[in-house]
C-alpha cells in the first residue's frame, strides 16, 4: 500500500495539469483546490501507513476518495450526450446520489442501508 500511496502522491504533485485537463475553465480554481486537498490527505495517509495506524489510514483513504469524487463531478457539469426524445421529459439523475434501500429478508427481518451512485 505504501508504494501505491507514493505513486498517487507523485501523480498529483508532478502532473496537476494532466489531472485537471477535463475540468472546464470556470471550475479550474476549484479543481486545483481539490488537487491540493487530495495531496495533503495523501501525505497524511502516507504517514499513517508508515506508522502502521490502520484507523487513521482508513479515514484518510475516504477523504482522498471524496476529493477525487468531487473532482470527477467538476469534470462533468452536465450530461455529455443527448437523451432520446422518448425519455427527455422524464426525471433523470445528473451527478451523484445517495439511495436509501430497505430490504426484507425471507424471514421477515428488515435491513436498511445507503448506496452511493
Amino acid at each position: 500500500m505504501a508504494a501505491d500511496v507514493e505513486a498517487a502522491l507523485q501523480l498529483v504533485t508532478d502532473s496537476p495539469d494532466r489531472l485537471l485537463a477535463g475540468v472546464p475553465p470556470p471550475s479550474a480554481a476549484a479543481g486545483r483546490a481539490l488537487l491540493d486537498e487530495a495531496s495533503s490527505r495523501l501525505k497524511q495517509l502516507q504517514l499513517a501507513v508508515r506508522t502502521q495506524q490502520p484507523d487513521f489510514a482508513g479515514v484518510r483513504v475516504a477523504e482522498v476518495l471524496r476529493a477525487v469524487e468531487r473532482l470527477e463531478v467538476l469534470e462533468a457539469p452536465g450530461l455529455p450526450y443527448s437523451l432520446p426524445r422518448e425519455v427527455q421529459g422524464l426525471p433523470r439523475l445528473v451527478g451523484r446520489a445517495v439511495v436509501q434501500l430497505t430490504v426484507e429478508k425471507g424471514d421477515g427481518a428488515f435491513r436498511g442501508g445507503e448506496v452511493f451512485i
